[in-house]
């Protein structure tokens, strides 16, 4: 595998299971990530944290300064975001993200929360096919959810996904 590889096993239309991550001749075990049509899905079991990628000394000095970096990247980046989305998706972004919501079961009246929401392109994408009380977005990045903001009032939590501010089964997606 080359630089910045990821190797997968099991992949499916449900779970993928991602074992190692080969960054150069090093191999660095990785969390699992189970993809589910639902918060509450007893499938999803706990796991202990794996950093994202090795510490980068060019860009910060140690892991405890990670979160802050990214943090940075993702707050200044947030107003260029949706137009860099529309230019990559060639403007097809509004009716893949639709789509794949009714594909994934999604119906109106269901409470969806949009985990690492960004700019909320994926809340939008369910308001547009429910009710907007019944989406919220979620992310750690303040410059992320005020850019969504501006597009269209959704309510946002900065807040992490592995630490969710919610109680068990507050969602239904």
């Amino acid at each position: 595998m080359g630089e910045g590889t990821i190797a997968m096993n099991g992949l499916s239309h449900r779970t993928s299971s991602f074992t190692t991550i080969q960054v150069g001749s090093k191999t660095i075990p990785a969390n699992p990530l189970v993809q589910s049509h639902s918060v509450n899905n007893p499938a999803i079991q706990p796991t202990d944290s794996v950093p994202p990628h090795p510490t980068l000394p060019d860009y910060y000095g140690s892991a405890a300064e990670r979160e802050h970096f990214v943090r940075g990247l993702f707050d200044e980046t947030a107003p260029w975001y949706e137009k860099i989305n529309v230019l990559l998706s060639f403007g097809s972004g509004g009716w893949y993200r639709r789509d794949a919501l009714r594909r994934a079961g999604y119906k109106k009246g269901t409470k969806l929360l949009d985990v690492a929401t960004g700019t909320g392109v994926v809340a939008r994408a369910a308001v547009a096919l429910g009710n907007r009380s019944d989406v919220l977005g979620l992310d750690p990045s303040i410059g992320m959810l005020l850019a969504g903001r501006r597009e269209m009032r959704i309510s946002g939590v900065q807040a992490f996904g592995e630490k969710l501010p919610f109680r068990s089964a507050s969602f239904g997606m």
